[in-house]
């Protein structure tokens, strides 16, 4: 009888074992997911930085286009003025 009942703690108790160690695999697990996931939350805040980089040089370049075009419209306006009729 008292064999029996030591038996169930003893299973018990490895079963407490099993489930401790299952959550302490776990507890690992989500820490590494979750140092992951900060990793990809970094890079994607630098990827989104470099967007903006890239939009600000990409309006600057359209906007010198732009004076450009202006400038080589008056040029044509002034070399007209020279041209013989």
């Amino acid at each position: 009888m008292y064999e029996g009942i030591v038996n169930h703690f003893n299973q018990t108790a490895e079963a407490i074992r099993t489930v401790n160690a299952n959550s302490k695999t776990i507890s690992n697990q989500i820490q590494d997911l979750t140092s992951q996931v900060e990793d990809f939350a970094a890079s994607t805040e630098e990827l989104s930085a470099a967007g903006q980089e890239q939009l600000a040089s990409t309006e600057i370049t359209a906007n010198s286009a732009k004076d450009l075009d202006g400038l080589a419209i008056q040029l044509n306006e002034q070399l007209n003025k020279f041209r013989i009729k």
